[in-house]
C-alpha cells in the first residue's frame, strides 16, 4: 500500500488517475469497506487538506457553492446553508452520529452513490450541479445524471468531485416557496432510510404551482426525481383532488424492493404519504406539523471565520476553553496537540 498527500488539486488528479488509486477524505464509508475486505486500495490519495472546504454565496450568479470537503456537521449548521438551502441542512443533520458528521464529507457521501443517501435526495430537489475536475480539465454535471446504479456514479477513474453548486433563482412570478424534508427509519437517529423525501414547491399569486421538485431515496437503484408527479402539478392549484392524485402517482412512479428495513409496499405507502404531507403543507402555507417524522431541528449555527477554524468553545474538566482549529480535526488531536492534555 502506498499513501500520498498531494500538495494541490492538480497533483491529486494526477495521482488519482494511476491504476489502483483511491481517493480518501473523511473515510467514513471507505474504511468500513476496507475493514470488511470489500476493497483493498493499492494507492491512497488523501485530499482532506486541499482547499475545498468553503461554502460561498455567489450573489451575482445566485448560486450557493459548497466545497466537496465540507463536512456534514458544517453543512447542517452553516449560516448560508440554513438561509439559502435548508433542505441540505435538514438532510445533513441526520447523517450518522455526531462523530461521523464531523468527518464525513459531502463529496464522499455523493461519490459513494448509495440509493439511500439522504443528502443526495435533498440536493436533487435543489437542482444541484456537481463540479468535477481531472487532468483533462473541469466539467459540470446535473446531479440527476450523476448516479448510475448502487455504488456506481458518473465519476470516471482519475476524476475528483470538487464542489456542489446549488442554484438559488426562483421561477418568475413566484410569491412563495416552501420546502420539506421527510425521513422514515426504524429509529429517529443513526439509521439508514426506509424512505426519504425532499420536496420544494413554488407558487404564484393565484396559488398555482410554478414548479415543483420532489426527490426520493431508498425506493429505487438510485435516488430519483418524481418527474411524472412534478409534471402533473405544473400550473395546478393544490385542491384535495390534485393532492390525492399526486400522492397516488408518487407511489406508482417508484420501483422499491423489500429488504430487512421495509417491504416494497410500505415504501410505496410512505412515499405517497410524504408527498401528500408536503403538498398539504404547501397549500396551507405551513411547515411540517408535529408528529410528521420531520428530522430534529439543526443545532444553532456556530460563528466562525472564513477559514472554518472556529473559535470553538469547549468545557474540559469543568474549565471553559476557547480553541481555534479546523472543524475537520479530531477532538482527540486538538486535546493532545493544541491543548497539550
Amino acid at each position: 500500500m502506498t499513501y500520498h498527500r498531494p500538495h494541490n488539486i492538480q497533483d491529486a488528479c494526477s495521482l488519482a488517475a494511476r491504476p489502483g488509486a483511491r481517493i480518501v477524505a473523511g473515510g467514513t464509508d471507505l474504511m468500513v469497506r476496507v475493514e470488511k475486505g470489500i476493497e483493498e486500495p493499492r494507492l491512497w490519495v488523501d485530499i482532506s487538506h486541499l482547499p475545498l472546504h468553503d461554502i460561498r454565496h455567489e450573489a451575482e450568479h445566485q448560486v450557493l457553492e459548497v466545497g466537496a470537503l465540507c463536512t456534514m456537521a458544517l453543512c447542517a449548521t452553516h449560516t448560508q446553508v440554513l438561509q439559502h438551502a435548508p433542505l441540505l441542512a435538514q438532510a445533513a443533520v441526520v447523517v450518522g452520529a455526531p462523530g461521523i458528521r464531523n468527518r464525513a464529507t459531502i463529496g464522499g457521501n455523493l461519490a459513494n452513490a448509495s440509493p439511500a443517501a439522504d443528502v443526495s435526495c435533498a440536493l436533487m430537489a435543489l437542482n444541484a450541479e456537481l463540479v468535477i475536475v481531472s487532468e483533462k480539465g473541469r466539467r459540470t454535471l446535473p446531479i440527476q445524471e450523476f448516479f448510475l446504479s448502487p455504488g456506481r456514479s458518473a465519476l470516471a477513474h482519475g476524476e475528483l468531485l470538487a464542489a456542489v453548486r446549488i442554484p438559488l433563482h426562483r421561477p418568475e412570478h413566484t410569491v412563495r416557496t416552501l420546502s420539506h424534508w421527510f425521513k422514515a427509519g426504524n429509529r429517529r437517529a443513526q439509521v439508514i432510510s426506509m424512505v426519504a423525501v425532499a420536496a420544494r414547491t413554488h407558487l404564484d399569486a393565484d396559488d398555482r404551482v410554478l414548479a415543483s421538485a420532489i426527490a426520493v431515496a431508498s425506493v429505487a437503484p438510485r435516488p430519483l426525481r418524481l418527474s411524472h408527479v412534478e409534471a402533473m402539478l405544473l400550473d395546478a392549484q393544490l385542491t384535495p383532488d390534485v393532492i390525492a392524485r399526486a400522492a397516488a402517482a408518487a407511489a406508482a412512479e417508484i420501483t422499491p424492493i423489500s429488504d430487512v428495513r421495509a417491504s416494497a409496499e410500505y415504501r410505496r405507502h410512505l412515499t405517497s404519504i410524504f408527498t401528500q404531507w408536503h403538498l398539504e403543507d404547501v397549500e396551507q402555507g405551513s411547515a411540517p406539523r408535529a408528529g410528521r417524522m420531520a428530522p430534529p431541528e439543526p443545532p444553532a449555527p456556530v460563528a466562525m471565520d472564513a477559514t472554518g477554524e472556529g473559535p470553538w468553545e469547549l468545557r474540559i474538566n469543568g474549565r471553559a476553553v476557547s480553541v481555534r482549529a479546523p472543524g475537520s480535526r479530531r477532538l482527540l488531536d486538538v486535546l493532545r496537540e493544541d491543548l497539550h492534555l
